[in-house]
């Protein structure tokens, strides 16, 4: 009967994690993704349209700046408007999005993707106003493959991923200074 399970349970893993091709395809394809589902399934509907370059882009942390590269294609105005606003792109080794909403290709707006497990980690930016300052501090997001939805990590989304495993869940409670380990919780949480 335990060997049963056991099985039982590797083909369950198995199951979920064909239905994502992006996770289970051997090779990334290069290309442009219009749609988060192109994107899912690792079937991008168009050739890259230009040389991917990066740009840094300058965030406040503790009264100091720090960097966070974001990338973009480096296309022709008229082939931008040809292609119009995508989701993101890949050269077969890197998968870059844009958070939140579509964006055209030449845009600073894409943020190089991690997968961990169902859920692909990124940095991000965000602009916030403090008194008549604005400032740009980074962020931590999860794109979850089966909902499609982006979600920036708090402490209380990250209680709510690992809610299930009470162990874990006490021992990020006690942790100290928890947004810096928000990564590490859901890495252990997915194994």
């Amino acid at each position: 009967m335990k060997n049963l399970i056991t099985i039982l349970f590797f083909f369950m893993s198995i199951c979920s994690f064909a239905q994502f091709p992006i996770l289970s395809d051997s090779l990334i394809k290069p290309g442009v993704y219009k749609s988060f589902e192109e994107f899912r399934d690792n079937n991008p509907s168009q050739k890259l349209a230009g040389e991917i370059k990066s740009h840094n882009v300058k965030y406040n942390t503790n009264f100091s700046f720090e960097y966070l590269k974001v990338y973009f294609q480096d296309v022709e105005k008229e082939e931008v408007k040809s292609i119009g606003k995508v989701f993101g792109f890949s050269d077969g080794k890197n998968i870059y999005i844009v958070d939140g909403y579509k964006s055209k290709i030449n845009d600073y707006a894409f943020y190089k993707l991690e997968f961990v497990n169902k859920l692909c980690y990124f940095y991000s930016t965000e602009s916030a106003q403090v008194m008549d300052i604005y400032m740009v501090t980074r962020v931590e997001k999860v794109l979850d493959l089966q909902t499609a939805e982006v979600k920036k990590l708090t402490n209380a989304v990250v209680k709510n991923i690992i809610s299930d495993n009470k162990e874990l869940l006490e021992k990020f409670k006690n942790q100290s200074k928890k947004h810096l380990y928000y990564k590490e919780y859901i890495i252990n949480y997915l194994k």
